[in-house]
Formats: C-alpha cells, structure tokens, sequence
C-alpha cells in the first residue's frame, strides 16, 4: 500500500512538473511572437474556428488535420476548432470561390490551396487577400516565399517528373526524347489537363511549334488519361508510367509501402512549381487561417507536411525534397521554376494549351 501510495506521489509530482513546462513552453512561445502574430493570434482565439477544402490527400487530408490543429493550436497559444471537407479539383474550386465573391457571399473555405494556373482568374476578380506574411514569421518567411503583393504564400514544391513502375522499368529513361522509345507505345498515362506539357509551350522552353511536334511525337505512347490521384494504376502494372505528374509525394509513399514505385527528374525538363497557401477576401475566419498557413512555414509544420504526404517547401533549410532535386541537379538537371511570376510572363502557355490538350486527349 505504501508503494502505491508513493507511486501515485511521484506520478503526480510528475505530472505537475510536465504542466508547468509545458505551460513555460507556451508563454515563451507567446512572448518570441511578432506583435503581428500576437495580434493575429488574438483575433484567430475570437474566431475560434476554422474551414477547410482541399482535396483528401493534401496535407494528410482528415487524417492530417487533427494533428494539425493540435499543433498550431499548442504552439501558438490559440483554441481553434478545424473543420476538413474533401473536394476533386483545386481548379474547379478556384472558380467556386470566384462566383461566391462575385455574389458578395461567405467563402466555402479559409483557405484555398493554389496552383500557378488559377492565380489569373483569381486576381482579376480580386478573390485574394493581400497579408503581411513576412511580419508574421520575421526571417522564416522570407521576400521570396511571398507572391502577388502578399495573396500568395508558398507552403511546398511540386517537382515534376515521370512515376515509374520500377519492376517494369527498372531503368527509367531521363529525358524527354528517351519516352519517345517505341518500347512505350500505348503503355504510358497521362493526366488529361497536360500537366507538364503545357510549360514545354514557352517561348524560352521550346516555343510553340517544337512544344507541339514533341507532344505529336509523344502520343502514340499514351495508353490513357488519368489524374495524379491514380497512380495506384502505375503500381498495379495497367500503366509502366505516368507523364507527366504532380510531384513524387505519391510515388515516395508507394515506394515506402513497399510497392515497385518511383519518380524519376527528367534532366532536359524539370519543371518546379508550388502549392500555394491563400485566403479568400470574403473567408470567415482569415485570421485562423493565417495562423494555420503561418504554422505550415514554421520547422515543425514542415517537417509534419513531409510526414503527412511527403512534400515541404524546397527552399527552406531542412527540406527533404531538396535533397532529391539536387541529386538531379548534379546529374544534369536543370530546373525550371514555374512559380506566378514566371506564369505571369508566359501567356504563351494559356493560349496555346488548348492544342497540346487536343493531340493528349486524342484529337490530334
């Protein structure tokens, strides 16, 4: 009875002593905030809740969440209750979100997750609200993480490449000409917007013409259209590949699992863009959203993006996806950084996809 009794003493002291530093680990946190992110923080407590859509598997999709809003809430100081619902296209909602500005409505997400080719549409109809990004996380959030005048936060990098079934192609070619091998015909998958293509239609990449007599040469190859959500098709063997995806998130969980999956950089067309965190003007709750994206940026968030669905932001100290471009850098690769400025310059790409998306799609 004694030994229990002093058991249960030393428990309890022990718990006191685990209470009392994690309540000194939250007000030192507390007191390092920036006076922007105090006064977001405040704000984001008297909002109290926050909504989210994004696609399943972003960010860990309803399994990351939890893990998420607990986090945030521990480092920040804040009570925010998260709330996830699943959506298909981050395209088809960008256009969601511009008809509930249009109409002077609530926002059906927080925060919306961007890709380079919505930002057109969304900033001509004001959609976007401009934040103070660099205040909120000062010398983690640097100039070059911030586009469109602060409506644009770059939260991780999608390389993309070719997903491989590594049985079937244990010798993955490395460049653009090297898939043109007969070998591949009618074996390969494609996403049906062109994902990856399209960037070839540069004017500083290979222009129109040679963009299209490549995609020409290419099609014999595709032996169907499928979104990068699919790659489980890759793995299953019904494909040998798919050209081009969305990033190695999904081949490196694969590979991981066990199943005969990788991604391969190509060496002649690297194309690296970004997932980029925003937040509607008309959001509910802008300021739990802003702290959540500004969790994302911190070490921890990025190191909990990598162990939720294998993606971080490349040009942040400790990026685990930078160790696999630069690998491919030594070996010849040479990025090409589609980021909104340089989508921005490029019209050349919007205005001719339509004729990639036609010889892809079967067309010809």
């Amino acid at each position: 009875m004694t030994v229990h009794r002093r058991a249960r003493q030393v428990g309890g002291a022990v718990a006191i002593v685990l209470a009392v530093l994690f309540s000194t680990i939250s007000s030192s946190m507390s007191q390092e905030l920036s006076a922007e992110m105090r006064s977001v923080v405040a704000e984001a407590n008297k909002e109290g809740a926050l909504k989210v859509v994004w696609p399943g598997t972003l960010l860990g999709g309803a399994r990351g969440l939890p893990i998420i809003e607990q986090n945030m809430n521990r480092m920040f100081g804040t009570n925010v209750k998260l709330s996830h619902t699943p959506t298909g296209s981050l395209i088809q909602q960008g256009f969601q979100l511009i008809n509930e500005a249009k109409a002077n409505a609530p926002a059906s997400t927080d925060i919306y997750i961007a890709v380079v080719n919505v930002f057109q549409t969304l900033t001509q109809n004001s959609v976007l609200l401009p934040v103070k990004w660099q205040a909120l996380l000062p010398g983690r959030i640097t100039p070059e993480l911030v586009e469109l005048d602060g409506a644009a936060l770059k939260i991780a990098t999608g390389s993309y490449g070719v997903t491989y079934n590594s049985k079937l192609v244990p010798n993955p070619p490395k460049t653009l000409a090297g898939f043109l091998d007969p070998a591949f015909k009618g074996k390969i998958a494609t996403n049906p917007q062109g994902v990856g293509f399209d960037y070839l239609l540069a004017n500083d990449v290979m222009g129109r013409d040679k963009a299209l007599d490549y995609v020409k040469q290419f099609s014999p190859q595709i032996g169907g259209l499928i979104f990068c959500t699919d790659q489980n098709r890759v793995a299953s063997g019904e494909f040998v590949a798919m050209m081009f995806d969305c990033g190695p998130n999904d081949a490196i969980r694969m590979k991981e699992s066990g199943l005969p999956v990788d991604q391969v950089l190509l060496r002649d067309h690297m194309p690296v863009t970004y997932f980029y965190g925003t937040i509607p003007r008309n959001a509910p709750h802008p300021n739990a959203a802003k702290v959540l994206l500004a969790y994302l940026m911190t070490e921890e968030g990025q190191r909990l993006q990598w162990d939720l669905w294998r993606a971080d932001l490349h040009l942040l100290p400790g990026s685990r996806l930078a160790e696999r471009m630069q690998a491919a850098a030594k070996d010849g690769a040479k990025p090409l950084e589609v980021d909104a400025k340089w989508y921005s310059e490029h019209p050349e790409v919007d205005a001719n996809r339509a004729d990639v998306l036609k010889i892809i799609r079967g067309g010809r």
